[in-house]
């Protein structure tokens, strides 16, 4: 290759960089959290975070996945921008498409131009960070196609999804504070009857097979029958996932990990003690 051609490719990559990541410059802007915020939740450090969205075409799949499991990004899309936009030639440039309303957005959007994406415009002035459901919608279509062309035959089951709220922290060992550290949504098929989910902290489940990191989905309801594991708060700040018994005024949270002793509460050992809802579905991490 050319040193002419070896300049296009890296200029190319430079501005796909610059498209990804304002796409993901606003999903955390959209989320209300700072980078740090999601470097904590992506469990990675703030410089590899910072590293990761200024060249996502470079991180490992593990990080950029990580990144994506947060921000409720299909991880196959980074891919598809790759593979799909269409990077016009400098004399075209002035002829490229405008992306000045959604309509604009859903037609153009993979035809982009260096100047748009060079560093000129500020990242939020980007067209995808100003319509960046226009590329979810065409992937989205990109993946019905695939599914068309593979001939699925007519009436396959195809999930439904729907987004809950990350509410933060529950402990499967001593109670933690704090539960609404951030509300990032995560995605679950609409059959469960969920509301909220919760990232489990420690090893007091683990016989029920809820493990550290597990994301626990929860429905809310303000009662749950004896023997089954509820999302309590206890003193309107600390949250737990356990086993609920209740007795007369006395109630017993009990761990799924014979080293830990039931917990028992009445009303003189706590303020108060409330059920958030009732523990349905788990998502594990596979290690």
């Amino acid at each position: 290759m050319n040193t002419y051609d070896d300049n296009i490719v890296i200029k190319k990559r430079h501005i796909l960089n610059r498209y990804i990541y304002a796409y993901f410059k606003y999903k955390i802007d959209y989320s209300d959290m700072s980078l740090r915020e999601c470097a904590k939740l992506t469990r990675l450090s703030y410089s590899t975070l910072r590293s990761i969205l200024m060249n996502p075409l470079g991180a490992s799949v593990k990080n950029m996945s990580k990144v994506c499991d947060v921000l409720q990004v299909p991880i196959d899309l980074i891919p598809y921008m790759s593979d799909h936009i269409v990077l016009l030639p400098d004399d075209l440039a002035s002829e490229g498409p405008a992306v000045e309303s959604a309509d604009d957005a859903f037609g153009n959007l993979l035809y982009i131009t260096e100047e748009q994406y060079d560093g000129r415009l500020p990242i939020n002035q980007t067209p995808v960070y100003r319509y960046p459901y226009a590329i979810e919608v065409k992937y989205d279509a990109y993946l019905e196609g695939i599914a068309t062309k593979n001939d699925i035959p007519p009436g396959t089951h195809r999930p439904q999804f729907k987004k809950v709220p990350m509410l933060g922290y529950a402990a499967a060992g001593q109670p933690l504070e704090d539960l609404n550290q951030d509300t990032p949504y995560y995605d679950v098929e609409n059959k469960y009857d969920v509301d909220f989910c919760i990232t489990v902290r420690g090893d007091s489940m683990i016989d029920a097979n809820i493990n550290d990191g597990d994301i626990v989905f929860i429905k809310s309801m303000p009662e749950v029958p004896n023997g089954k594991i509820a999302c309590v708060e206890i003193d309107n700040e600390k949250v737990c996932l356990k086993r609920f018994y209740k007795a007369g005024k006395t109630v017993s949270l009990a761990s799924a990990n014979s080293k830990y002793a039931p917990m028992f509460f009445t009303e003189d050992t706590c303020e108060s003690i409330k059920v958030l809802g009732l523990a349905v579905l788990r998502q594990s991490e596979i290690k």
